[in-house]
């Protein structure tokens, strides 16, 4: 981090440091400062209407937090990483937001949504727009490609299917199971709702929005910056996982899980760019999540066994085919639609 920052900073070594010290003081103690405050204001005035009071407060004492944090003259990679940090200390101080607080005292849909991060997510994804806006970026396109191709929508939404009903519901087993699944679920709650929905929100803006547009930006000149701008975003989206083995899951279903979430973020990302919504994206994520935690009634991912991952690669590595597939042909092309909206005019990508 010091490397990078310094390629902006003043030249005496001294002013590096401080420089370097500033940025990490306002990215960790920041957020913790801002949501521990808010906890202990809920802990005297308790409620609903206190609940959403300081929720609205956080939000907006995040904005100069974002405008002074994130400045125009920063290096690209300087940005990626940035923009990471914030993200992971500002959803993991919303999501510590709610403990040692009653729960009773609140609506159970509030609480659900403070307790899963959902209100975290929104103030990520805020704080990332206000990045992405002081860097002179646009923000993510909402608009379907009206370039896209029928027979490759038909391929990706089947596919899709397929792959969000395997993972809640395939025992993974035998080679029968990628296609005969256990039809059992436990009742949808609005907590399991609200847990599926936070990545579905934050991970998606923070790796498919902002690191991969920020990658395709600074690669643009290089002739491999479309597909190495997917491969780094699903690699960094992948080992962002690794941090859930200080919780309940083992390192045998950790490297698992980063494993499938790198496949999983080349294929979303390819989708994204060649569908032209980012809807898409963060819709498709936040059903995986909620369905498969409804199914198996936890949030960690569990393997289980080498049976169990060898049957999971099987699916992975037919995912991986039709990243490669949308990279190609007229596939990728079609992208070139999405990317005209995605990146500003000086740093154009043509493919």
């Amino acid at each position: 981090m010091l490397l990078v920052s310094a390629i902006s900073a003043p030249k005496h070594w001294i002013s590096r440091l401080f420089k370097l010290l500033a940025v990490l003081i306002q990215l960790i103690v920041y957020p913790l400062i801002v949501f521990y405050s808010g906890q202990q204001f809920l802990r005297v005035l308790p409620g609903n209407l206190s609940l959403i009071l300081i929720a609205v407060l956080i939000l907006l004492a995040h904005i100069p937090f974002a405008k002074v944090l994130f400045t125009p003259d920063q290096h690209y990679l300087t940005r990626v990483i940035t923009t990471m940090l914030v993200a992971f200390m500002v959803i993991y101080a919303g999501t510590t937001f709610t403990e040692g607080l009653t729960k009773s005292a609140f609506a159970s849909p509030l609480w659900s949504f403070a307790e899963a991060g959902v209100l975290a997510a929104i103030f990520s994804v805020l704080v990332g727009a206000i990045a992405m806006r002081q860097w002179g970026l646009p923000l993510p396109s909402w608009r379907f490609n009206p370039n896209m191709q029928a027979g490759v929508l038909i391929v990706l939404v089947v596919f899709i299917i397929y792959f969000t009903l395997w993972n809640a519901f395939s025992t993974n087993d035998s080679f029968q199971s990628l296609f005969i699944w256990s039809w059992h679920s436990n009742p949808l709650t609005f907590n399991w709702f609200a847990q599926g929905l936070e990545p579905g929100i934050a991970e998606e803006w923070e790796y498919r929005y902002m690191v991969l547009t920020l990658l395709l930006v600074w690669l643009s000149r290089h002739r491999l910056a479309l597909s190495g701008s997917i491969f780094i975003t699903g690699l960094l989206f992948g080992a962002s996982h690794l941090i859930n083995v200080l919780g309940e899951q083992n390192w045998f279903d950790t490297l698992s899980q980063i494993q499938f979430a790198a496949v999983f973020g080349w294929f979303i990302a390819a989708v994204y760019l060649y569908v032209g919504s980012f809807s898409i994206p963060m819709l498709v994520h936040a059903t995986i999540d909620i369905l498969s935690m409804v199914v198996s009634n936890t949030e960690a991912s569990i393997t289980g066994s080498i049976t169990v991952y060898l049957f999971q690669t099987i699916v992975e590595v037919v995912m991986i085919g039709l990243t490669v597939w949308l990279l190609t042909g007229r596939r990728r092309q079609t992208m070139q639609w999405t990317l005209d909206r995605i990146m500003p005019k000086q740093g154009a990508l043509t493919i």
